[in-house]
């Protein structure tokens, strides 16, 4: 007996439930994310259908439930092609690009120091990047102090938790929108006289917060400013209908670039892309990755990446 109920009704209970979460899941990954109750289905993480699909026909089998058994197993095919072709990439043949050495960003949400801020930002040096994106930054931290700790040469801004650390200068910046769900600015980014149009975007996490007018309106910026590259943490995966496919020369850099798993929360167990890095047309990107620890909820996102000199203004 478990929680008074015996083995047989246990498995049935397991089992019923099982099939309603594949079917809540199917009908997310359908329909995606058009309202608030798909976006609740949406987000039905698909290595967890996965693994208790296998579970159940694993269960099935010892209990010789063998019709069960290879049903739950032949549905897992589904959350199966889902986690190794659409939502990971397991085949990336990476490109390593001639003459100079390839700038590096690094977006990283730090929980606002609250796993060791100290500890996070002595992370974020490793990494030697040449522009540095926070999401969630400390309100107890000093953005100039902290863009001093990272090394000499850095420039830095802050606003509303999203802060930027980069060498070179900033030769423009200003908040594209500033509402209490969807957070947006651009920086202009001046490196040794070529400029890079960065926008950080933050979206709530509240997963009782419609997202679909706050991305619409994040696509809708996007087409407008046409920044260069585009990071921060959109608390929406990929697959999103706002997300996917992207504007007109706009790429997501893990499907040009990155390998492996592409989930970036929770770090214990990543089951979720919901940190983003977009670029456009002039980012040639070589190398997007993952990288975990201890001092953060999410992982952190790096790119390398060469520009493509813009047109010259007639």
């Amino acid at each position: 007996m478990i929680f008074g109920l015996n083995r047989n009704k246990l498995f049935k209970i397991f089992a019923c439930s099982t099939f309603l979460l594949y079917a809540c899941w199917l009908t997310g990954q359908m329909t995606r994310d058009t309202n608030w109750l798909f976006t609740l289905f949406f987000h039905i993480a698909s290595p967890i259908v996965l693994a208790i699909l296998v579970a159940l026909g694993i269960w099935s089998f010892f209990r010789k439930k063998f019709h069960l058994g290879v049903m739950a197993i032949g549905l897992a095919t589904v959350p199966f092609v889902f986690v190794a072709l659409f939502e990971n990439n397991f085949l990336l043949e990476r490109t390593v690009p001639a003459g100079e050495p390839p700038l590096r960003l690094v977006h990283w949400n730090m929980c606002r120091g609250k796993l060791g801020w100290d500890g996070a930002t002595r992370e974020l040096k490793k990494h030697e990047a040449d522009i540095y994106v926070v999401s969630e930054f400390s309100k107890k931290v000093n953005v100039t102090d902290w863009a001093n700790e990272l090394g000499t040469n850095y420039v830095a801004y802050e606003t509303n938790a999203l802060a930027i650390a980069l060498r070179g200068k900033i030769s423009e910046k200003k908040r594209v929108f500033d509402g209490q769900a969807l957070q947006i600015f651009l920086v202009t980014w001046d490196l040794d006289g070529e400029e890079l149009d960065v926008m950080i975007v933050d979206l709530s996490s509240d997963i009782f917060m419609t997202r679909g007018p706050c991305l619409k309106m994040f696509r809708e910026l996007l087409e407008e400013l046409q920044p260069d590259i585009v990071v921060g943490d959109f608390n929406a995966p990929r697959g999103s209908c706002h997300l996917s496919p992207l504007p007109e020369k706009y790429r997501h850099a893990y499907h040009i670039a990155g390998e492996g798993i592409s989930y970036t929360w929770p770090t214990i167990c990543p089951l979720y892309a919901i940190d983003q890095c977009i670029i456009g047309e002039r980012i040639e990107a070589f190398n997007y990755e993952l990288k975990s620890s201890i001092h953060s909820d999410h992982r952190a996102q790096i790119l390398d990446f060469t520009i493509e000199p813009a047109d010259p203004v007639e």
